[in-house]
């Protein structure tokens, strides 16, 4: 029977090659920059564009939250809720039923909630039925004490379509994550529960993403969690090649999904108001044109997210212009942070028209911003404080995901095929061979 494993290193760009030189030799083959990014480069739009075989224009992810009209009206959703047509993509549905024709067990393994709901087909025209699927999943348990207690839960359980778990927000900063979801991954493919059967195993792994976007790129930190992949996604690929049945049917592909910079500038929501500090100065509020804007269905402040090197605006009707054109204006220092700002029917003036045919969709809201190279247009979540006489004061992410200007939104693969922003469309085709 064939395997078909899947490792996606969360933020893996092309400037940490140089620092996974056994993976290179193991894989015996040099990493490639491929197009498997889009706009905005986040976790969630990578991982649904991968998954699906779709961009963007068509599965509609452009954010793990979305504001959306529904006529006259605006609603807040995330991926967990139903309603975010982009979080379960109907066109992988798909590819999907391929690998269900041909009789694949799917899992996932995986760091973060948001990477199972892009891979989550549902609602789609596969028809799981009762399968009973094995889940090894890794939990880390924290106890009154605050001593973490960590185990490999093992069991044949009810479960959906691709079998998923999270982690608690705090476990993804640890540095042996990475290691004890491989494992994970190891003992589901040694105990899966039904070794007569196709498998596709996609193993994600978070904890780069959270070194990266708080330590520079030459920190012990970053390089501590680059020699650990360097180190266990060989020992479990040379485990998953001991185990084969046959060499030949087995395939591996190694990548990141939406690469890396650093950056020295940043800016947040909070409390309804918009603050920016460049690295080591005080923290300013830039002006927000409110009169324009709509107001968020979530708390009442002015409807707008900030996330993968972007900010969205939703303006009042008629009012689009209006909102570009006072972030254009010198004096509001927006100028400092951003790149292009567009209504979304110019959003070619800013990515390309390449970019825009497979990036346009109404989940962007009415006005977009791009970040420039050196800013981080930050979730309030992501940003981190230090305390300086008794006050405490912003500190910029260190590194973000690629923006409209930058390169390296284009990520790093190892693998065969050429199909490298349709994952599923590999799989369906190794799996479909004679």
């Amino acid at each position: 029977m064939k395997t078909f494993v899947a490792i996606c290193v969360d933020q893996l760009g092309w400037s940490h090659c140089g620092d996974l030189p056994n993976l290179t030799t193991f894989l015996d083959a040099k990493p490639r920059l491929v197009r498997a990014s889009y706009l905005p480069t986040l976790t969630e739009t990578a991982h649904v564009t991968l998954a699906s075989g779709t961009s963007p224009s068509s599965h509609g992810v452009v954010g793990g939250e979305v504001i959306r009209r529904d006529g006259d009206r605006l609603v807040h959703l995330r991926m967990a809720d139903d309603a975010y047509n982009g979080g379960r993509p109907g066109d992988g549905s798909e590819l999907l039923h391929r690998l269900h024709e041909v009789d694949v067990q799917t899992f996932v393994i995986a760091g973060k909630d948001k990477v199972a709901f892009a891979l989550d087909p549902r609602p789609s025209k596969v028809d799981r039925g009762s399968d009973v699927a094995f889940r090894a999943t890794y939990e880390r348990v924290y106890a009154d004490d605050g001593r973490r207690i960590l185990k490999i839960q093992d069991g044949k359980e009810e479960a959906a379509f691709w079998p998923s778990f999270s982690l608690d927000k705090r476990c993804l900063k640890h540095p042996d994550t990475d290691r004890l979801l491989l494992q994970a991954a190891h003992k589901l493919l040694q105990n899966r529960w039904d070794p007569a059967r196709h498998a596709f195993v996609f193993v994600g792994l978070p904890h780069l993403d959270q070194v990266g976007h708080r330590h520079p790129r030459t920190s012990e930190e970053v390089e501590d969690a680059l020699k650990l992949l360097d180190v266990e996604i060989p020992r479990f690929l040379e485990s998953c090649r001991e185990e084969a049945e046959d060499p030949d049917g087995l395939r591996t592909v190694v990548m990141g999904d939406h690469g890396s910079h650093e950056v020295d500038r940043v800016v947040w929501p909070q409390g309804g108001r918009i603050w920016a500090a460049v690295r080591g100065g005080q923290q300013v509020e830039l002006p927000l044109p409110v009169e324009h804007l709509e107001r968020s269905p979530a708390d009442g402040s002015p409807a707008m997210i900030f996330d993968g090197g972007t900010v969205r605006f939703w303006t009042k009707p008629g009012q689009a212009r209006a909102v570009v054109d006072f972030l254009q204006e010198k004096k509001n220092r927006w100028g400092e942070f951003l790149e292009h700002v567009v209504t979304l029917a110019e959003l070619d003036r800013a990515i390309g028209k390449a970019d825009a045919d497979t990036s346009h969709h109404e989940n962007w809201g009415d006005v977009v911003g791009f970040a420039t190279q050196q800013a981080s247009l930050c979730k309030l979540d992501w940003m981190r404080w230090e305390s300086v006489d008794g006050e405490q004061h912003p500190i910029a992410p260190w590194g973000e995901h690629g923006t409209s200007c930058d390169a390296d939104r284009s990520v790093v693969w190892w693998g065969e095929g050429d199909a490298h922003h349709t994952l599923l469309e590999d799989a369906a085709a190794f799996f479909e061979e004679t």
